[in-house]
């Protein structure tokens, strides 16, 4: 997920399958009891955060990040983080599935005044 690129008033669909590190196996990502998305500035302050049931579904086992056109606006240009975090079923906040650096590319806005 790192070196991703985004565009500004575009939605977009993050799919993400969950691994275990250990031994490479698939983990059912509906073994979580809570899963956010976060996007942040170089300085660190969240920007965009999504949670399971808002912004985040679990699908075939898989993590479905869903960053609608309208967050993205025009003050998303440049360099940013994301990172997404899962709690295990026990409620214990669990390192994160991935993050890294994302760059957000300008794009053509229609809705302009």
């Amino acid at each position: 997920m790192s070196g991703t690129i985004l565009h500004q008033y575009s939605d977009i669909k993050i799919i993400v399958p969950v691994t275990n590190n250990a031994s490479g196996e698939l983990i059912d990502a509906g073994n979580f009891s809570n899963i956010k998305y976060f996007i942040t500035d170089i300085l660190g302050c969240v920007r965009i955060k999504l949670s399971l049931g808002d912004g985040i579904t679990v699908e075939d086992g898989k993590i479905i990040i869903n960053i609608d056109d309208g967050m993205l606006d025009s003050s998303f240009k440049g360099l940013f983080s994301h990172q997404c975090i899962v709690w295990n079923l026990g409620g214990d906040k669990l390192p994160p599935i991935f993050k890294g650096q994302i760059k957000i590319e300008q794009a053509v806005h229609t809705n302009c005044s």
